[in-house]
């Protein structure tokens, strides 16, 4: 059986926060219900010595007091929207003049509803909230579940369900970043990043995808190591100052993304129902808690923008269908 401890602090007369501690003896998870979001991730290394392996904060409640994204659900859609326009609609301009992560409120920084289910296999921490028509501009009342679910083998798997009253655009994600060292390196230059891709999108000024299609060799250059990398002189990793860059998922593959990091042994590979992973290195960060470069995010989503991109493909949900994507993650 899994191991679950919850604990619950009371934040004002409204809302309470809600964590969840899920523990199996090759993974323990840790998520809350402000932001649906997960707020640490600890696994064995290859002398058995356990260490969390994400970029967090010491506590629970210090997400309340910035908005950083660090292992948020990221929503309604996830990245930059150009202008913040859709066809003839008007979303919330929250970054400049362009659109960014569902606006000034969106599925990060809020209070969700939590359920559990459990059996003697797996644990699951369903969390729900239904978002309010023309909230940041998107039109619909959106019913969305986020679901956590560990089991006893070391996989973690988040299922996103969504169903709108309404036409409406959704493409969310989760927004983790990685450092498998647990706390040993500051940075993320010794791991291995292996993308299961022979294309990528090329990003602008703005951090939004020029609509064009290049082979992935021109960004990584065939190299794996992200400390090599971040290295590279080429014009999209210095455009960007690192990667930030939505990756085209080969299909039918065993993993779509594998993350690993030889001095201490540990692995994650990624699957995913998504045709896209965007790949970014922390490039922002630059503070005394958080390094730059000091983890990296795979976020599993739709392509960023598409519906401006058009042929490649669409967030657009038809009013009252079923949204449902999954990212699975197993540790090694």
């Amino acid at each position: 059986m899994i191991e679950i401890n919850e604990t619950v602090i009371k934040v004002d007369n409204q809302n309470e926060l809600r964590t969840y501690l899920l523990i199996t003896k090759k993974l323990t998870l840790h998520v809350s219900n402000y932001g649906a979001s997960i707020i640490d991730i600890q696994t064995p290394d290859k002398d058995d010595c356990w260490g969390s392996i994400i970029v967090n904060y010491p506590q629970a409640t210090d997400y309340l007091k910035t908005r950083s994204f660090l292992g948020a659900s990221v929503g309604r859609v996830a990245g930059r929207i150009k202008n913040g326009c859709w066809g003839e609609i008007q979303l919330e301009q929250n970054e400049e003049i362009n659109h960014l992560h569902g606006g000034t409120i969106g599925f990060d920084n809020v209070f969700w509803e939590s359920t559990m289910t459990s059996d003697a296999s797996s644990t699951s921490i369903i969390f729900s909230k239904v978002f309010p028509d023309s909230q940041g501009g998107y039109p619909g009342n959106l019913e969305m579940t986020i679901t956590y679910t560990v089991k006893l083998d070391g996989t973690l798997t988040i299922t996103f369900n969504g169903i709108s009253d309404q036409v409406t655009l959704l493409n969310p994600t989760n927004h983790v970043y990685f450092n498998l060292s647990a706390g040993m390196e500051s940075t993320i230059y010794t791991h291995d990043l292996s993308i299961g891709s022979n294309y990528f999108l090329p990003l602008d000024t703005q951090h939004l995808p020029t609509g064009e299609l290049y082979f992935k060799k021109y960004l990584t250059e065939n190299q794996e190591n992200l400390g090599s990398i971040l290295s590279l002189t080429n014009q999209h990793i210095l455009l960007e100052d690192g990667l930030n860059h939505p990756f085209v998922l080969n299909k039918n593959t065993t993993s779509n993304v594998i993350l690993s990091h030889k001095n201490s042994g540990r692995k994650v590979e990624i699957t995913t129902s998504y045709p896209c992973a965007v790949c970014y290195t922390g490039n922002h960060f630059n503070d005394e808690k958080f390094k730059k470069y000091c983890g990296v995010a795979i976020e599993c989503q739709n392509f960023p923008d598409v519906d401006r991109l058009r042929y490649f493909g669409t967030n657009r949900l038809a009013e009252n269908t079923i949204y449902r994507e999954v990212i699975h993650y197993k540790f090694y």
